[in-house]
């Protein structure tokens, strides 16, 4: 379970982060 739970959260944080810098860079080109 515990490594389950630590693959997702790592895939969580990436997409968070993509997402982030797709909003960031979003916002700069505005």
């Amino acid at each position: 379970m515990g490594m389950n739970f630590s693959t997702k959260l790592t895939k969580l944080t990436l997409v968070f982060a993509r997402l982030l810098k797709t909003g960031t860079g979003y916002f700069l080109a505005n």
